[in-house]
């Protein structure tokens, strides 16, 4: 089986003035095509910061230290453009409670729109369309304003 994922001795600490908040601590992990990974524990216990590190969205002032590898590429060692185009496209992340991300000034279509409109379309009219299409699936009645 390709493996897709594979995480090998990912150590995540957050250095502070006195002390160092050791946050992963040798994780490995190793994902093979058609398998989904669900990771759980208790709060504070590292799942959060985990997501971050795999995609290379933790603060400046944390340490990381492993391999990650998406299909063989090491994501630590590439460049925030080469990132964006795996970022919401090839490896996402969903959230401890997504429904705590929904920004209430945006409308639902907006919101679902806006990560298509990043990663996937540049044209309002399409970015529309697949937007409506995944609330017609959902089954949002009525997906639209007449």
């Amino acid at each position: 089986m390709t493996t897709i994922l594979d995480v090998q001795q990912l150590y995540v600490n957050f250095p502070l003035s006195s002390t160092v908040i050791r946050a992963v601590d040798g994780v490995d992990i190793s994902i093979t095509k058609s398998e989904t990974l669900a990771v759980i524990g208790e709060s504070g216990s590292g799942k959060s910061v985990l997501g971050l590190a795999l995609l290379g969205l933790l603060p400046a002032n944390c340490t990381v230290d492993g391999i990650i590898r998406y299909r063989g590429d090491d994501l630590l060692t590439l460049s925030e453009n080469e990132l964006e185009m795996i970022r919401g496209r090839k490896i996402a992340w969903v959230p401890q409670n997504p429904a705590g991300a929904m920004n209430p000034l945006m409308t639902v279509g907006d919101q679902i729109g806006e990560p298509i409109s990043l990663h996937v379309e540049k044209d309002k009219n399409i970015v529309r369309k697949k937007v409506l299409e995944l609330l017609q699936f959902i089954r949002v009645t009525p997906p639209r304003k007449e």
